[in-house]
């Protein structure tokens, strides 16, 4: 019998990796299936398929490669089941979008591992205001109001801290060979 504890920690996992990779998986079953209720279809069989091979799923890889991997298929069924739509890629077309998004894709996972490592080197009152901004979703008013200062103050603090994260990051992706 499975302990209670052991499915809660698998589903708040599963739902932890999910959430920071839903949109991309997204994106990419968009970008191959034109029709957003089609590729609302196709993702919701893709989390479907994600969820029951959970177990499967190696602890530490990428969660969103993989689901990539798996609406892969479910784009390939998808497309098999619907040859005959004027809006569905013949496969050589399909196959070019793929390779591009696989490229996009992998210059963004750089992208973001680059934004995490320059957010870590913030002094802790901008890395404070960018939580409470982009985590807690507080507007720029709000969080001049906790920190007794005007929005417009906390606009331009912002603004310098997008300028010093951007730097940084295009100095990290250009050392990287990205950029």
């Amino acid at each position: 019998m499975t302990d209670f504890g052991e499915n809660l920690d698998k589903t708040s996992e599963f739902m932890k990796l999910l959430v920071a990779n839903q949109a991309k998986i997204f994106v990419y079953i968009l970008s191959l299936v034109l029709r957003k209720s089609d590729a609302e279809d196709v993702l919701q069989e893709t989390l479907t398929e994600m969820w029951n091979k959970f177990d499967q799923y190696t602890i530490g890889t990428s969660f969103g490669a993989w689901g990539i991997t798996i609406a892969k298929y479910k784009i390939y069924n998808y497309r098999k089941k619907n040859w005959n739509n004027s809006v569905i890629f013949d496969d050589r077309l399909a196959a070019l979008i793929e390779t591009k998004i696989d490229q996009k894709l992998g210059v963004s996972g750089e992208y973001f591992a680059a934004l995490k490592v320059c957010a870590e080197k913030l002094p802790s009152r901008d890395a404070e205001i960018l939580k409470m901004r982009y985590e807690q979703n507080q507007t720029c008013q709000s969080i001049g109001d906790k920190l007794n200062v005007t929005h417009q103050a906390v606009s331009k603090t912002m603004a310098r801290i997008h300028a010093i994260l951007l730097r940084c990051i295009r100095n990290s992706l250009r050392s990287k060979g990205i950029a």
